[in-house]
């Protein structure tokens, strides 16, 4: 990515509607060093452009602080990961 910038994709497990997408967004937008987040409802995912100080348990604490549970998407050809032992929260 340009200029250091980082993707990380989280899954995320807990929202309900475009209300928990919505307040989602905001608070990974919150987190310093964030520079874009899209989180997609249906696959139940948040794609996050972040610079490199920027770390995946600060990610992954904002998102369990908002009561939502995460884990980082290791999946292949778009599936998540299997449930169990890598979720991090619920």
């Amino acid at each position: 990515m340009p200029n250091g910038l980082r993707k990380t994709v989280l899954v995320i497990m807990g929202m309900r509607g475009n209300s928990s997408r919505e307040h989602l967004a905001e608070v990974l937008s919150a987190v310093a060093g964030v520079r874009d987040v899209d989180v997609n409802l249906h696959r139940g995912r948040a794609a996050i452009t972040h610079e490199a100080r920027c770390t995946l348990e600060e990610l992954v604490g904002a998102v369990l602080r908002a009561g939502y549970g995460a884990a980082l998407f290791h999946g292949a050809g778009g599936e998540p990961p299997p449930a169990g032992g890598t979720d991090a929260g619920r």
